[in-house]
């Protein structure tokens, strides 16, 4: 607090310059944003309070993202190399000011960012559960075995990936490629896999594909001998998005083009 104006004027006008030289030294080294947001703030302890509590709780994702950044930085041709450095230096100063690195937490933001590609919904429903009492590393990695556990039985027993333990799939969105754990073949699984040793040996595509609608609780419509003919081993699967009020199921159908090993 400044002192009082109307007891000592003179402190109160030395402590507003120098609160007033404090405010100007923050607001030119923040970002825009920042800038923003506290330019209105009337002192530098306002200032600095709201900062501190801005990047405080950014935690270690936030930090392995900044990690990240700082080491794809490149000294470029055309790019003058002191601007590089006072990049690279803002943003190692954010990295340290956000506090010690806590390797457990590094592995549970390295998880999470892992995730996003290809686990969408997996990565958004461990976010929301990290900032929970008690949520530690063993959390997240009982969710993930969990989750691959329930992702590997539903394999096992012919069902598409179409939901899993923490999301389902959001329709529209591609799904990551069926792989057969018997033949390694794109495609199928290896509950209908007719390649030499699988459990549907000896059979043909057609019955396999019979087999898998059946397991579904889904019809197809028997493909002609010309259609057999021209079929491979193993086929491709393809589903189709059901309409709004459809009551039945998402009947697939199958490309006999060449497959893919």
């Amino acid at each position: 607090m400044p002192p009082d104006q109307a007891t000592d004027a003179h402190a109160h006008r030395v402590w507003t310059m120098n609160d007033d030289s404090i405010q100007a030294f923050i607001l030119q080294h923040i970002s825009e944003q920042d800038f923003k947001d506290v330019c209105d703030l009337q002192s530098s302890c306002a200032m600095f309070a709201q900062l501190h509590e801005r990047y405080e709780k950014l935690g270690s994702h936030t930090q392995i993202l900044l990690m990240e950044k700082a080491i794809r930085t490149e000294f470029m041709p055309g790019t003058c190399l002191a601007q590089t450095w006072d990049e690279l230096d803002t943003l190692m100063r954010k990295i340290k000011a956000m506090g010690p690195l806590d390797y457990d937490q590094l592995q549970i933001a390295c998880a999470i960012k892992g995730l996003g590609k290809h686990y969408e919904n997996l990565q958004s429903t461990l976010q929301s559960i990290m900032n929970q009492p008690g949520f530690t590393l063993r959390d997240i990695a009982r969710c993930i075995i969990e989750e691959d556990n329930l992702i590997r039985n539903r394999e096992e027993q012919g069902i598409l990936p179409n939901s899993t333990a923490f999301a389902s799939q959001t329709t529209g969105k591609p799904r990551t490629k069926t792989t057969c754990l018997h033949c390694k073949r794109v495609g199928h699984f290896a509950e209908f896999c007719v390649q030499p040793g699988g459990k549907m040996a000896g059979k043909s595509l057609d019955k396999a594909k019979a087999a898998y609608c059946a397991s579904r609780g889904l019809s197809r419509t028997v493909s002609t001998p010309a259609a057999q003919a021209a079929s491979v081993h193993v086929a491709t699967i393809h589903t189709q998005t059901p309409t709004t009020g459809s009551n039945s199921g998402v009947a697939p159908f199958f490309s006999m083009g060449s497959t893919t090993t």
